[in-house]
């Protein structure tokens, strides 16, 4: 049975790289390790990350490796991992002919080198054909059917940890929606490149490389996507069913690194601290004091969002996980602190509300929007970037 749990949010900048540690019993290493996404500022700089993390430990592997979507900025770390074979299993949202296009055009107009967006391209291709042919590896989850929509239903993925499964992870896949008024993407993009038949992807490749056909291509995007660039993610729910209690302590150096931020100033200000003391606006109470960050006999389940659209997807979203909804303490917010995928419904349980963003983000991330609309649920945003300085980590112990 898992005993004790380290929740790390790693420094990668405008990025994603979130991991899991399991123990059972008095084990020193851990027994099970997961990871939620694996991308950095660039390939070259989440790589170099990935070298000094496997150098420390050689033999480090991830049981099971879940990616929200395919955007470079979530996975531009995969191709290191699994060149160097780190994963066991690699947990998908189903990988159709749409959202491989989609991906691939949209890693297409990011600001990387050629040779980076090449080995994305040519990674995107493999995965497609890997989920097409059953490779054993590759755990796919299926878009979720609004008829059922319930973690408890008997087609839907869940990953227990343990024989005793004392710990669960749950993905939530959200359909692939098309944009209002418009017919799927697929097809709206054969029909805007004269594209007849299944003979796409034979000839993307050409098509990308002509530098008229490319600027088509982009504007096909952008006018059919109009800016909102994340239509799909998965969402990951880490945590126990039953009603087990947890004690985190948390280092208080790690929480004055992450409060430095400029974003995250006002909250030091916030009427919610008093003489150094977290005091709650919600009934769920932690406190911070010169001792750090203390949250006894309580939950500490999590959910990842990846660049989750809760504009749209909220409300079906906690319809899924139902009762474990109020379980939820701790939460990734979703696309770097993006106002755009900001949904107050979703914190009125959290306490804790982790955001990844560069230092100097050219988008604006996390926005301020996001980080006051944060705190007057009376949660606690902290922000990680690619300062070493502003890792999180939580060890978490289970209670039997």
């Amino acid at each position: 049975m898992i005993t004790k749990v380290i929740r790390t949010i790693h420094p990668v900048g405008q990025g994603a790289f979130y991991t899991e540690d399991f123990f059972t019993d008095d084990d020193k290493q851990p027994t099970y390790r997961i990871a939620y996404d694996c991308g950095g500022n660039t390939q070259e700089s989440i790589n170099q990350y990935l070298d000094q993390m496997f150098a420390k430990e050689p033999s480090l592997k991830f049981d099971y490796f879940f990616i929200s979507h395919f955007h470079c900025d979530h996975i531009n770390g995969l191709p290191y991992l699994l060149d160097n074979k780190k994963v066991k299993h690699l947990v998908l949202p189903r990988l159709s002919e749409e959202i491989l296009l989609e991906a691939i055009l949209y890693n297409q107009r990011q600001e990387i080198n050629t040779g980076e967006r090449q080995r994305l391209i040519n990674l995107l291709i493999k995965l497609y054909a890997q989920t097409q042919s059953g490779d054993d590896i590759i755990i796919v989850v299926e878009p979720t059917d609004y008829e059922h929509l319930s973690f408890k239903d008997k087609d839907s993925t869940k990953i227990p940890l343990d024989k005793e499964e004392s710990w669960l992870l749950i993905p939530f896949n959200p359909p692939f929606m098309a944009s209002k008024g418009k017919k799927p993407f697929l097809g709206y993009f054969k029909k805007e490149m004269g594209i007849v038949g299944q003979k796409l992807f034979q000839n993307l490749s050409s098509i990308l490389s002509d530098q008229n056909q490319l600027k088509k291509c982009t504007k096909i995007y952008q006018d059919y996507f109009k800016g909102k660039h994340n239509p799909y993610s998965m969402a990951l729910f880490s945590g126990t069913e039953n009603r087990r209690y947890c004690d985190l302590n948390c280092d208080y150096q790690q929480l004055r690194h992450n409060s430095n931020i400029p974003n995250l100033q006002q909250f030091w200000q916030h009427p919610f601290i008093e003489n150094g003391t977290m005091q709650f606006c919600n009934t769920y109470n932690y406190s911070i004091c010169h001792d750090g960050l203390k949250m006894c006999h309580n939950r500490h389940n999590c959910l990842y969002m990846g660049d989750f659209d809760t504009k749209k997807f909220a409300k079906a979203l906690k319809q899924y996980f139902n009762e474990l909804w109020s379980s939820i303490r701790f939460m990734q917010v979703p696309h770097h602190g993006s106002e755009y995928n900001y949904n107050a419904a979703l914190y009125e349980y959290c306490q804790l509300c982790f955001i990844q963003a560069g230092k100097y983000s050219r988008y604006g991330h996390p926005n301020n929007k996001t980080v006051s609309g944060i705190l007057s649920q009376g949660a606690l945003p902290l922000l990680v970037t690619e300062e070493p300085a502003t890792t999180l980590t939580f060890p978490i112990n289970v209670e039997p």
